[in-house]
């Protein structure tokens, strides 16, 4: 039993219509604005480490916004608990990829996590970053936190198990002057 009439002709008619229907549904497909390249084919996780440091808060705001363009956040609310607001991992330009993007904004702090796979090594980031080993928790879970303060910024990266050569996490954060006795 056949869907169609047994008439002469009548499948050429129905492919040329499903055709026709196919051609005229790819041309009328919204066009779509041009987008800028997206900071994800810019941004390298070598920029991350050294350009807070080098500009400051200017480049902590910076990275912190190029950051948030990749995650697809752009109005960045800010948060104090750190909203994790990568909803999927990224690729960054040098291959290095994150898992988690935290914003702590209203706190003037960011942080990411950096996947173990590339292993971005502890090493390398020393010598990018200046920072030095600051603190070996051991216990429940044992990571290394390096540190380093330059052009009133605060960075901290962490080196977790089972990988404790590679970058694990990374905090960049405005240093706050003490305040001083009266």
């Amino acid at each position: 039993m056949s869907l169609f009439p047994e008439k002469p002709g009548c499948p050429l008619v129905f492919a040329a219509a499903t055709l026709f229907c196919s051609l005229a549904a790819c041309s009328i497909q919204p066009k779509r604005p041009p987008f800028p390249v997206p900071a994800s084919y810019t941004l390298s996780l070598e920029d991350v480490l050294q350009v807070p440091l080098a500009e400051g808060e200017s480049g902590r705001q910076r990275i912190a916004a190029s950051l948030f363009e990749v995650a697809r956040y752009p109005h960045a609310p800010g948060t104090v608990i750190g909203a994790n607001i990568l909803r999927s991992p990224i690729t960054l330009a040098d291959g290095y990829r994150l898992i988690g993007i935290f914003d702590y904004t209203k706190i003037d702090n960011f942080s990411i996590d950096v996947a173990q796979e590339p292993c971005f090594s502890v090493n390398s980031a020393g010598e990018l970053t200046g920072a030095r080993r600051v603190q070996v928790i051991h216990g429940y879970t044992n990571y290394d936190v390096y540190s380093i303060i330059k052009a009133g910024i605060e960075l901290s990266f962490t080196a977790s198990p089972p990988r404790i050569k590679c970058v694990s996490s990374i905090s960049i954060g405005l240093v706050l002057p003490l305040n001083e006795p009266p």
